[in-house]
């Protein structure tokens, strides 16, 4: 487990990203480097063709869906949360 230093939170990483075509077609010439390969994460191939990636803040909560075993919990919870 990775120590922090005093003083610091961490920060819970909300994934929505937003590309316009023109970058998408350069992206995908684009062969997946060692960084990204290793971490598993296709952003960091842009970063390292010089992309910028904006970021924000928000308190906003939200809920992460990332395997077909956490949709029927998302379809429960938007069923409960629905307006009649």
């Amino acid at each position: 487990m990775r120590t922090r230093p005093d003083g610091l939170s961490p920060l819970r990483h909300i994934g929505l990203y937003g590309y316009r075509r023109d970058f998408l077609n350069q992206f995908v010439t684009w062969a997946p480097s060692l960084l990204e390969q290793a971490e598993q994460l296709e952003q960091l191939r842009a970063l390292e063709h010089g992309a910028r990636i904006r970021v924000t803040l928000t308190e906003d909560h939200s809920i992460g869906l990332d395997t077909p075993e956490q949709v029927p919990e998302l379809e429960a919870l938007l069923a409960a949360n629905s307006s009649p």
